[in-house]
Formats: structure tokens, sequence, C-alpha cells
């Protein structure tokens, strides 16, 4: 005969139906229910919820530097976020899951553990104009955040797919073009927009978050 249900079990379920009342009643947004999907399937997976956070201003901005920062991840990093269930998502759509971020936050790691959930934040504390110093700072804060592994083939690997290979959840992968970009995986999906401004070639390939992708 199977064990019943935990305490923390009966918790995490309560506070995940919560969630589902909130989020749905207000009308999801199609970023808000990518984040509910990632944050079951981190728990299934039995891993924290790790998000990039989207700001409210500068996005294109945000978006070069965190494509840079794992584009360029090496191995130790790529094997620690391999542990990690990824999701791209802005402030509001955390607060659905009681998270409340400052201004400056970056990166929420989020634990699917228990309830309250344990939330650690980071970013760059350097701000600056400089493209290169700011990739830089923040791959520098990602690797803080995240506990380090044993690096091994099978988890760099596993990381570059999650985190670099495919879209991350709550956004898409784009390459810059000129007067506009192309977004991967969409052949006709090529937007032209001169005034958008320039991209530095560490972020030719960025992230483009779901809320700007044209339909």
């Amino acid at each position: 005969m199977g064990a019943g249900p935990t305490r923390r079990g009966v918790l995490a379920g309560a506070a995940a139906l919560a969630w589902v009342s909130d989020a749905f009643a207000a009308g999801p947004s199609e970023r808000q229910v990518e984040l509910f999907s990632r944050w079951h399937a981190a728990r299934r997976r039995g891993v924290p919820l790790l998000a990039l956070v989207i700001p409210e201003n500068d996005r294109w901005n945000r978006g070069a530097v965190l494509g840079a920062v794992l584009n360029e991840a090496d191995g130790p990093l790529l094997a620690a976020l391999a542990g990690h269930e990824p999701v791209c998502a802005t402030p509001s759509d955390l607060r659905l899951l009681g998270v409340d971020l400052g201004d400056d936050t970056w990166f929420a790691r989020v634990g699917t553990d228990r309830v309250p959930a344990v939330v650690e934040v980071g970013g760059p504390k350097l701000r600056t104009s400089e493209w290169g110093t700011t990739i830089d700072e923040a791959a520098a804060a990602l690797a803080v955040l995240l506990p380090p592994v044993e690096t091994t083939e099978s988890l760099v690997e596993e990381g570059r797919r999650r985190w670099v290979t495919e879209p991350l959840p709550g956004s898409r992968w784009a390459n810059e073009g000129g007067c506009g970009f192309h977004i991967e995986g969409e052949e006709s999906a090529i937007v032209f927009g001169c005034g958008m401004g320039s991209v530095p070639e560490r972020g030719g390939r960025f992230l483009l978050f779901a809320d700007e992708v044209p339909r």
C-alpha cells in the first residue's frame, strides 16, 4: 500500500491550485502560461526554476546581453544551468508565484521543493553603457548565483540544449540582420525596423521576448 501525501505535498498542491486560480481569473498571457508550465516541469524534475527577468523598459538591450551570456557560456556554467528549468518572465508574472523582485534583478532562482519557495536573485552590480562590460558582469553574476556542479560532458550538452539550442520559454531566439531580425525556426519571420537600434556583434543572436514576437 503506497504512502499517503505528505503535508509538504498537500501545501505545494494547494499553492499550485491558488496560482492557477489567480492567473486564469485575470486571463493569463501566453508568457504566464509558459511560466506555469515550466514551474510544474521544474517540480517534476526536482530542480529549481531559473527565470531570466524581462524588465519593463530596455528590453532590447536585456535580450541582447542575456543572449550573449548564454551563447558564450563555458562548460561549468552550462553544466550548472542543466540543473535548472528555464523561463523568461516579467516581475509582474513572477508575482503570481509569490516572488517579489527588485528593479535591478536579472535572474531569479526559485525553489520548487517547499512552500513558500526559497528565492535567490542576482544580476550585474555595475551600471554601465559599455556592452562588453555589461555582458561580462551579467555572466559573472549568473555563475555566482548557481551552485557549482561537476562539469561532465553529458551535463554540458544538456545545458547547451536547454539554454542555447532550444527556444527558452517566454522568448524566442533571433538573429540581428541590419534593419530587422530573423526569428529562428520561423523562416518567414523577417521584421524590418531600422529604428530599433543597433545590436553589438556579441549580441547578434539575442533573446526576443514573447510579447515582442510579431504575429
